[in-house]
């Protein structure tokens, strides 16, 4: 796989972010801003000719970022907070609807990451990733129904790891943003602080 900017030449990375246009092909960032001139609401594929869409408030920088082309950390994955970094700035522009729906597919999609690949994941990240979500559902974003249910699917998955911590911050979302996912559950089995199950006195 060539990580390097099939236009420019240079080697993909936080600076130079990997741009997917919708026929599936990659450019560096610098160089689909230099292609797009005059307030063109398109972007002509350097590769294949076809018009991709960028008359989205974030422009060219709006487009995804294809994580798959940047280094690799020495777990084997690609740098994730690349991508999060990227959709937290944008759930932070004047587009706030249409960016929250990108934010809340962004972090589903790493916890996915966790969820699939236990044996590589980290838990400093994952804790990190999960006060994210906890600092972006504060922000009272309206998430849509599938987005919610993703979200709230993940975070019932994730209960299941070993992190005490994890575990914590995990309940204390579902508690907090989805009471009724948690109602059956919290009173069936008492726990203590770190979510161990109480033993029972006869």
């Amino acid at each position: 796989m060539d990580t390097k900017c099939p236009i420019c030449g240079q080697e993909f990375s936080e600076t130079t972010l990997p741009k997917k246009l919708g026929c599936g092909h990659s450019f560096c960032l610098k160089c689909c801003e230099g292609k797009v001139k005059g307030g063109s609401r398109y972007l002509t594929c350097f590769s294949c000719g076809l018009d991709c869409d960028v008359s989205g408030a974030q422009g060219v920088a709006g487009l995804p970022t294809n994580t798959s082309l940047l280094p690799m950390r020495p777990d084997g994955a690609a740098d994730p907070t690349i991508d999060i970094n990227n959709a937290l700035r944008q759930v932070l522009s004047p587009t706030h609807t249409v960016d929250a729906y990108r934010m809340a597919l962004t972090i589903h999609q790493h916890l996915q990451l966790h969820i699939q690949r236990p044996a590589v994941s980290s838990e400093e990240y994952l804790t990190w990733l999960l006060m994210l979500l906890s600092t972006f559902l504060n922000t009272k974003v309206a998430l849509s129904p599938e987005a919610s249910e993703a979200l709230s699917n993940d975070l019932i998955t994730l209960q299941q790891h070993p992190s005490s911590l994890v575990y914590g911050l995990c309940h204390n979302l579902l508690e907090v943003f989805w009471p009724n996912d948690t109602e059956d559950t919290t009173t069936l089995v008492p726990t203590d602080p770190k979510g161990r199950p109480l033993k029972q006195v006869a």
